[in-house]
């Protein structure tokens, strides 16, 4: 079967028709680009959440604790003494 010149001219023309309207639009391409920005951001920020959570957990609370432990024995220590000079005391 022989297609003309013609009928192909017009064939093409049909399927880039088809194909531009399947291609997205510019505006549509920036916004799912923006999106895609914004969840690389919310990852970003959700790991450094995480870094700042394991940081303070396996770093500043045992520091907090050693410190809270010493004030603890510091006034034990000094409600002992405070006793003992009491009991002493005359009067």
């Amino acid at each position: 079967m022989i297609i003309s010149s013609y009928l192909m001219k017009g064939y093409t023309a049909a399927t880039s028709l088809v194909a531009s309207k399947k291609r997205p639009s510019a505006s549509f391409l920036k916004l799912q680009i923006n999106q895609l920005i914004l969840q690389y951001c919310s990852i970003c920020s959700f790991a450094y959440m995480m870094l700042a959570l394991w940081t303070a957990v396996t770093f500043f609370l045992p520091l907090r604790c050693a410190n809270s432990k010493a004030y603890l024995a510091i006034f034990r220590e000094f409600s002992l003494v405070t006793l003992l000079m009491d009991s002493i005391t005359p009067g």
